[in-house]
């Protein structure tokens, strides 16, 4: 038995198109081999609600604790009544075959405990700040497309509530797994199609650096804060491998907004030396409080 967990926040549209995408008969497997819940920090509103009751009968719709993403999927992972929890985001297109290909590698292989599928774009960029979360390699466990033993998630506290915006959570989700030696799989075979794009907000580029500073404050992170230098770098290569070579391709369509995001690293590493100066935090286990940080 599969739950598949989808939180969403105020975008219905690409909610159905997801849910459409696993509606009885849509899966290779049948209805009764898995579960799907919506969990909604959405507005105050019955929109996505009254969409669900609407046209998706067999979804369970819940009220998000409206604390960010990862509190988010921890609140549909509660109420699980499958085996293994599938993640996918609210924009994600799954493939048809998806949940059998997990439901497979899950139960021909008793010691698997994780897993992550492939996440492809839905097409080629046509502007340099139309961005998707590619996964094709593994080794990434994006949350818009991962696996986990519901009873594993549980006894991990699932993911750190005190990352209330998206990013970071996941990855500090997989270095607790790895530290912990579950064994995990890359599974390209389940795969899903995450929409391009456009990235103009200057507000998720300052809550992206603010994550990382988090991140390297937790006693079980593998990530320690890197130099200036190690910014430099970084901001030089994103200028030579993916700005300037694509300048005639994109003929400079959303430059500025990619632009000024090639500054993320020197934001990160001012975010992670600040915080390297502050107390460790212990390693999320599902108990602790959400203290101010």
């Amino acid at each position: 038995m599969i739950t598949v967990v989808i939180p969403t926040c105020g975008r219905p549209e690409p909610l159905a198109a997801c849910l459409v995408r696993l509606a009885p008969g849509a899966q290779t497997v049948g209805i009764d081999h898995y579960q799907v819940i919506v969990t909604d920090d959405g507005p105050p509103g019955r929109q996505v609600e009254e969409m669900i009751v609407e046209k998706f009968p067999w979804v369970w719709w819940t009220a998000g604790p409206r604390r960010g993403p990862a509190a988010n999927r921890n609140q549909g992972a509660i109420l699980a009544n499958g085996d293994v929890l599938v993640f996918f985001d609210d924009d994600c297109l799954p493939d048809v075959g998806v949940l059998a290909v997990y439901a497979r590698v899950f139960s021909e292989d008793p010691e698997l405990q994780a897993a992550e599928g492939r996440i492809v774009a839905d097409r080629q960029p046509v502007r340099f700040d139309e961005v998707a979360p590619i996964n094709e390699t593994g080794g990434l466990f994006w949350s818009c497309n991962i696996a986990v033993r519901t009873d594993l998630f549980r006894r991990l506290g699932g993911f750190d509530e005190r990352f209330p915006y998206p990013a970071m959570e996941d990855v500090e989700l997989r270095c607790r797994l790895r530290r912990a030696k579950i064994k995990s799989a890359f599974v390209p075979a389940a795969s899903v199609t995450h929409p391009l794009r456009i990235m103009n907000n200057w507000r998720a580029t300052r809550q992206q650096a603010w994550a990382h500073g988090l991140y390297v404050r937790i006693e079980s992170s593998d990530l320690g804060p890197f130099s200036w230098k190690d910014a430099s770098l970084r901001f030089v290569r994103f200028w030579l491998k993916g700005i300037i070579p694509n300048l005639w391709l994109y003929r400079g369509r959303g430059f500025w907004p990619r632009a000024r995001d090639s500054v993320m690293p020197f934001l990160c590493a001012w975010e992670m030396k600040r915080a390297a100066r502050l107390p460790r935090l212990p390693t999320w286990t599902g108990t602790e409080s959400r203290e101010k940080i």
